[in-house]
C-alpha cells in the first residue's frame, strides 16, 4: 500500500515527485533558492488583536510571544528554526503533503514534529469530506502497511494547492511536469 499510488485522483505518485525534484537541476535550484529566501526572513510574533475594548476600557492583549519564540527556536526540540523550516518548505514544494504532529505537555503545545507527508493517506467519509473526530481522518502507511490512524484533531495535514476532487495537494512539480521531462531529456543528451 502506498498513499497516492494507483488512486484515481489524477496525481503522480509521491516517489515520482521526489525523484523529479532531485533529477532536474533546474527544479532543485529553484527549490533551494526558495528555501534560502524563506530562511532569510525574520520570524516575528504579533497578537491577532493588539487591543481589546470592553466596558468602556481599552486593554492591551497579553503577549504570549515569549512562549511562541521559545517553541519556534526549536519547533520539534531537535532542529532549530532554519533547519525545521527548510524541511517544511521542501515537503511543501516537492510533494505538497505538509504534515505536522503537535505534541502537547500539560495542555500546552510542546513541539511540532514534521512527519513525512508521503506516508499519510487522507480518508474520506461517505460525503467525500474529511471524517470528523473521533473517526480516523488519516492513516500512516509505513513499510507497505497501515501502521497508525489519526483523527482530524491529532494531525495537521495541510496541502497548499487543494482540489475538490482529491484529498491530496498538487505539487508545483506537477504543474511543470512537461518542462521537467524536457529538461531531464536535455541533460541526458
Amino acid at each position: 500500500i502506498q498513499p497516492r499510488a494507483g488512486e484515481k485522483y489524477g496525481s503522480l505518485p509521491f516517489p515520482t515527485l521526489r525523484a523529479m525534484g532531485k533529477a532536474s537541476k533546474e527544479i532543485r535550484l529553484n527549490v533551494e533558492h526558495i528555501k534560502r529566501q524563506m530562511r532569510g526572513l525574520r520570524l516575528d510574533f504579533v497578537p491577532n488583536t493588539p487591543t481589546i475594548a470592553a466596558g468602556g476600557q481599552v486593554y492591551r492583549a497579553a503577549g504570549h510571544d515569549a512562549e511562541a519564540r521559545a517553541l519556534f527556536a526549536k519547533p520539534d526540540k531537535e532542529y532549530d528554526w532554519a533547519a525545521w523550516l527548510n524541511m517544511l518548505i521542501e515537503e511543501l514544494l516537492v510533494t505538497d503533503a505538509v504534515t505536522l504532529y503537535p505534541v502537547y505537555k500539560m495542555g500546552k503545545l510542546f513541539k511540532l514534529r514534521i512527519i513525512d507527508g508521503t506516508t499519510i493517506r487522507p480518508f474520506l467519509d461517505y460525503a467525500g469530506t474529511r471524517p470528523e473526530p473521533p473517526a480516523p481522518a488519516y492513516g500512516q502507511i509505513l513499510y507497505g502497511r497501515m501502521s497508525s490512524w489519526y483523527n482530524a484533531n491529532q494531525l495537521i495535514y495541510k496541502p497548499l494547492n487543494t482540489k475538490v476532487y482529491s484529498p491530496y495537494g498538487e505539487s508545483p512539480i506537477e504543474w511543470i511536469i512537461l518542462a521537467i521531462n524536457t529538461a531531464i531529456r536535455h541533460d541526458l543528451q
